[in-house]
């Protein structure tokens, strides 16, 4: 099964993000998973996917439009 979030190389180490949508992950805390070592990051995706293919996690995309008022 292919993963819900990967990581990538960002400015002050790796992020986690979300493959499906290209967003960084945030966490309970508001936190984006940014700048982490590569082993974090890694740890944290596969925890990440696991806990997505088991429905445990809560998936929600903010609008990211514009408010038109």
């Amino acid at each position: 099964m292919t993963p819900r979030f990967a990581i990538r190389r960002d400015d002050k180490g790796w992020s986690v993000f979300d493959i499906w949508t290209g967003l960084v992950a945030q966490l309970e805390d508001g936190q984006a998973a940014m700048g982490l070592r590569v082993r974090e990051a890694d740890e944290l995706a596969d925890v990440l996917s696991r806990a997505a293919r088991l429905g445990l996690i809560e998936t929600t995309i903010e609008d990211l439009r514009d408010d038109p008022d």
